[in-house]
């Protein structure tokens, strides 16, 4: 009978960390005007993860719409909670497609936006394109059985005729329901 040798595997390398450079290369790309060129880019940034996130929110607040929606994209594909204050500010881009992504990459975030959402609520309600993103925010939140108890009165607030007279007062309670004092 011969011998047996056991193969372990080996341990699974930590991936290697992007460099700020090939970051900032990216991030520039993603205001191509080139498509193809500036969805390349939109790839490495999600491959790259939450480290490509202080170097997006800056785009953010680009001059150029299709800058400022590719990083919106992005930040939506990276999922990660540190991008939730930028991407409640982009609620309010003039940008009707901006504001839809950044809609959708808050959902995506579940929980992990309300917190930058209440906090915006409570200083800028008078706001109607935030008010409509927290409404439709909170609205698909609650259909996916994911909306906290002291959401659904900030979510009731935002369906009235006059929001922002009673949003402020709704928002703050929620936060100290569910963070602690604003």
């Amino acid at each position: 009978m011969g011998t047996v040798f056991w193969q372990w595997d080996k341990p699974v390398p930590d991936r290697k960390k992007t460099s700020p450079r090939s970051i900032e290369t990216w991030i520039h790309d993603l205001a191509s005007s080139s498509p193809g060129l500036a969805e390349q880019a939109r790839a490495r940034l999600i491959e790259a993860g939450p480290e490509a996130v202080p170097g997006l929110l800056p785009v953010l607040q680009h001059e150029q719409r299709q800058a400022r929606l590719e990083a919106v994209r992005t930040l939506a594909e990276i999922q990660a909670p540190s991008a939730a204050p930028g991407l409640v500010k982009a609620l309010q881009d003039e940008d009707v497609g901006v504001r839809w992504a950044a809609r959708e990459a808050l959902i995506a975030l579940g929980g992990g936006g309300v917190e930058s959402l209440l906090r915006e609520l409570i200083q800028a309600s008078d706001s109607i394109w935030l008010r409509e993103g927290a409404q439709h925010i909170l609205s698909a939140l609650k259909d996916q059985g994911c909306l906290a108890a002291p959401l659904v009165e900030v979510l009731k607030a935002l369906g009235r005729s006059e929001p922002e007279m009673k949003l402020p007062s709704k928002a703050a309670s929620a936060w100290e329901a569910l963070f602690g004092s604003p």
